[in-house]
């Protein structure tokens, strides 16, 4: 019965860490993808600062979402192995 369980909680660890990378890379190609478009509709005889920048804004963003959802994993698998080392067997 305790298989299962480990199972699961190893299969929603794993999608949580994929949903972590992948929120950073939607950040990363969703703000170029922004300055792609500010650069060709807008201003289309500039140079590439406008995609840049956006691209610049997507990566500290998206690396600060990154680390603040990484450290939110870590303490609650860390509060998650604490609870089952303190359970009885």
């Amino acid at each position: 019965m305790n298989e299962p369980d480990q199972k699961d909680q190893s299969t929603a660890a794993a999608a949580s860490a994929w949903g972590v990378g992948l929120n950073f890379a939607y950040g990363v190609i969703g703000f170029t993808m922004i300055g792609w478009a500010l650069q060709h509709w807008v201003w289309p005889k500039g140079a590439p600062w406008v995609i840049l920048g956006f691209a610049l804004a997507g990566l500290l963003g998206g690396g600060y979402r990154f680390i603040r959802d990484a450290i939110a994993m870590g303490k609650a698998s860390s509060e998650a192995a604490r609870r089952h080392a303190n359970r009885p067997k």
